[in-house]
């Protein structure tokens, strides 16, 4: 009905506040937020602060969209790098960098499960796979209009693409 509830909820802690959310994914009683500084986790239902991942080490461009990959790790894209990293029990490692053919910018589970799609940044078109299993990417499918994707999201077997270059 329009009633606040609770005016501030996950706001992070004195030491790690919440700047920017961006990308998030539930996991289990977990939300994973996207954040200038690092990734949070918060019980999605308290809104306690779980957790908090400090990426100052890799010095972040833009820590963006984050997705829960087959293998059970988390993956994160840094937009501003031109990275993507994967986070398993709080170990952070960069997985992919030097062979991404543009920043990825959204992230999201391959309709099939198998492997990750990529979001280009920067004017690209072409969707990016990367398979955990293996630790290899490859080239998706072009999309014919648009360009500096951001959101990704399984609909109906397939992906949904947002683009913000031409608001499609």
């Amino acid at each position: 009905d329009g009633e606040i509830l609770e005016l501030e909820f996950m706001t992070g802690t004195e030491a790690h506040p919440l700047h920017g959310p961006r990308g998030m994914r539930i996991d289990g009683e977990w939300l994973w937020v996207a954040d200038a500084e690092g990734l949070h986790a918060f019980d999605r239902r308290s809104g306690e602060q779980m957790e908090f991942l400090d990426f100052a080490s890799f010095e972040p461009g833009f820590l963006n969209d984050i997705e829960l990959g087959p293998d059970g790790a988390l993956y994160l894209t840094d937009t501003g790098n031109a990275r993507l990293f994967r986070i398993v029990d709080g170990e952070i490692s960069v997985v992919a960098d030097a062979d991404l053919a543009s920043p990825p910018n959204g992230i999201a589970r391959d309709p099939t499960g198998a492997s990750l799609v990529l979001a280009p940044w920067g004017g690209g078109r072409m969707l990016m796979h990367y398979a955990p299993d293996s630790g290899e990417l490859s080239d998706g499918p072009t999309l014919p209009d648009g360009g500096n994707m951001d959101g990704l999201e399984p609909w109906q077997g397939g992906l949904l693409v947002a683009s913000q270059a031409d608001q499609a």
